[in-house]
């Protein structure tokens, strides 16, 4: 009788494992998300974007300082006008939209691998996916990337459904969140699904399958009804302009070489995919080691051609940046997580752990010896002058994380599995409660009160010598590229400044000015 009475009080194991993956997600993505200023360049030209679409109220063309944008599609900049509109414009109503996707994302990947494993390997995959350090940056970002990266797996949680279960409206269910994905990144959120289905079917010797999936007249339909419209709008107003400059400048283009000098050779993926599951590295290479066993089973062999599509397809692409590997992360959490269901050596994830946790108590000297190499001026300003200094926290606390699960890895420990999990959350919250902080207030502080006292004074400002679309935000103004006229004011760098000329200095801070130009005698 007691010990049903006490199985009634605790917690269901369910309950329990969702409590966690609900602190891990506060942890990563929403603990301090308003604290950092905007970054330049994404998530300033996000949020000017998003501005001016509210300022305007026109909810369709999207502008950047007045021009138009065409980078991404519509879908982001809705979910931020919606979230800004509703609780004001900030740093944090502008991030929220990538920090809510992030959270469904990480519980997406729990019931991805509950469904198709089990409860425990749901939950190891999900944990790990709220340790990745790629995660919490990008789930703290004003960019798209969160977004999409939840649609994606939402389209693959389907399509896997579908194929196992062979339930039509799991297909047309995939065909939405295709749909979704293409108003928010374009293209590649259709060549992933597509890809990874076709060499899985090919891999099956079944292709016909395959083509009568994507063939469904009435998923293609569900698809052109969410998706086209608003292409449509867009090449009925702007014409070719858009076509060439969303289809082949930021898709085409950007995968036949590098743009904005993001390149980089054929194995750039391999260190960020280490970066991006630590401290999970040994289960990750033990997936890669195995893949053989993994390839027999129609689940696990789905989820290594999703991983390995997306990243030899990126690795080929002339432009690289560190998150999109992102896109195929899911599929190796889930089969890591599998592997951390039978995994025993504790301690080797604890050891690398412990000693990039201490590590990281020499960051501002390292940072003091890699500013010279800085070769961007402005950001050389900032940081040339900035308080490297950390608050007393930061040491104390990754000395206690580096020191306790050193010690801990090299005794044998009834709770080792249970640290190990823990010691993924350490680099979120130092990430949040520290690094993006620090960061926000060296690279954009300046910025930031540059442009809040703009806004403030009600001064008109232009662009002449710096690009910085968080200042428009901070401005609160479309700070258009043009000569200056009396009154108005600018934002330069403090080297660029001639005392002799017919201008006054109203802010200074870091190498940067904002000078206004005087009025006519």
């Amino acid at each position: 009788m007691n010990t049903i009475l006490v199985r009634r009080l605790l917690l269901p194991k369910s309950t329990l494992l969702l409590g966690l993956l609900f602190f891990g997600t506060y942890v990563s993505f929403f603990f301090n998300i308003g604290v950092p200023p905007l970054f330049d360049w994404d998530e300033g030209a996000f949020s000017e974007a998003t501005r001016e679409m509210l300022a305007s109220n026109n909810w369709l063309s999207v502008t950047l300082n007045g021009d138009p944008r065409y980078d991404k599609p519509i879908l982001t900049y809705w979910l931020q006008g919606l979230s800004a509109g509703l609780l004001n414009l900030s740093e944090s109503s502008l991030r929220l939209p990538s920090a809510i996707a992030a959270s469904i994302w990480v519980l997406l990947i729990y019931i991805f691998g509950r469904t198709f494993f089990s409860q425990s390997g749901g939950f190891y995959a999900a944990w790990m996916a709220v340790s990745s350090i790629g995660i919490c940056l990008i789930g703290r970002a004003a960019t798209a990337d969160a977004i999409l990266n939840l649609l994606i797996t939402m389209s693959m949680y389907a399509s896997l459904r579908y194929i196992r279960d062979k339930k039509i409206r799991w297909l047309y269910t995939a065909y939405v969140f295709v749909a979704l994905g293409f108003l928010t990144k374009g293209p590649i959120a259709v060549l992933i699904p597509l890809a990874t289905t076709l060499i899985y079917f090919v891999s099956l010797k079944d292709w016909r399958t395959w083509v009568r999936s994507i063939s469904n007249p009435y998923a293609l339909i569900i698809f052109s009804a969410i998706a086209l419209p608003w292409y449509a709008f867009m090449f009925a107003t702007r014409g070719w302009e858009f076509f060439d400059g969303f289809f082949l400048t930021h898709n085409i283009n950007r995968f036949q070489g590098p743009m904005e000098g993001h390149g980089g050779s054929l194995v750039y993926y391999m260190p960020i995919f280490l970066i991006m599951v630590f401290p999970f590295m040994i289960p990750a290479v033990r997936v890669l080691f195995n893949y053989r066993t993994y390839w027999t089973d129609p689940v696990t062999r789905f989820l290594l051609i999703w991983f390995l599509f997306v990243i030899i397809f990126f690795s080929l692409s002339g432009t690289k940046l560190p998150h999109y590997i992102l896109y195929g992360l899911p599929g190796m959490l889930l089969l890591m997580g599998r592997e951390l269901e039978s995994f025993v050596r504790y301690r080797w994830i604890l050891i690398p752990a412990s000693v990039v946790f201490l590590a990281f108590l020499f960051l501002p000297g390292l940072l003091e010896y890699l500013i010279p190499k800085i070769d961007n001026r402005v950001q050389g300003a900032l940081w040339n002058e900035a308080d490297l200094s950390f608050h007393w926290g930061y040491r104390a606390f990754l000395s206690v994380a580096g020191v306790g699960f050193l010690i801990f890895s090299l005794i044998n420990f009834a709770s080792q599995k249970s640290l190990a999990l823990s010691a993924g959350l350490v680099m979120p919250f130092v990430l949040s409660a520290w690094l993006l902080p620090k960061a926000g207030e060296i690279m954009q502080k300046p910025i930031k009160e540059a442009g809040t006292l703009v806004a403030a004074n009600g001064w008109i400002a232009v662009q002449q010598d710096l690009q910085s679309p968080s200042f428009s935000v901070y401005a609160n103004q479309i700070v258009k590229d043009r000569k200056m006229m009396p009154g108005e004011v600018t934002l330069i760098l403090y080297s660029n400044y001639d005392e002799q000329s017919n201008f006054d200095i109203v802010f200074e801070s870091r190498g940067l000015a904002l000078i206004r130009l005087r009025e006519n005698n």
